[in-house]
């Protein structure tokens, strides 16, 4: 899953169209979709390489899905669950992927004691992510 889905939490279906010329991937169509995903998916599929075979169309369905993630007072955060790809090929992946999650421990102490941050305290604690998932500075 692309980081910036996972930033923006952009989580579902896509099913694409896909033709091979009896080595590779010669054509991607999508059915369905968010766009993001979509873009994500076909750029996968794209890399495919197959046993020779006679030229072939088929379609994929990829479902994405972003775990929940919790974090402590510490800033330690993870999901329950495991981040996974599940492939059944041709025609069906699932891939499971952890959020992003900020988390600054000053605005978990805040919150746990009741004190309502103004809105310059807030601004002073938001961290603006790349396309990565890194801090921007």
């Amino acid at each position: 899953m692309r980081p910036v889905a996972r930033q923006t939490r952009i989580q579902g279906v896509v099913t694409l169209r896909v033709s091979t010329d009896g080595k590779q991937v010669s054509a991607v169509d999508a059915e369905n979709g968010p766009p993001l995903l979509v873009k994500a998916a076909k750029e996968n599929v794209k890399t495919w390489q197959f046993e020779p075979h006679t030229g072939t169309k088929f379609e994929i369905t990829f479902h994405n899905r972003l775990l929940p993630v919790e974090c402590d007072s510490d800033c330690n955060c993870d999901s329950e669950e495991k981040e996974s790809v599940l492939l059944q090929l041709p025609t069906h992946a699932e891939v499971s992927a952890k959020q992003y999650m900020l988390c600054d421990p000053a605005v978990e102490i805040q919150h746990k004691t009741s004190n309502p941050l103004t809105i310059k305290e807030l601004s002073d604690k938001v961290h603006p992510l790349d396309s990565f998932g890194r801090p921007i500075a």
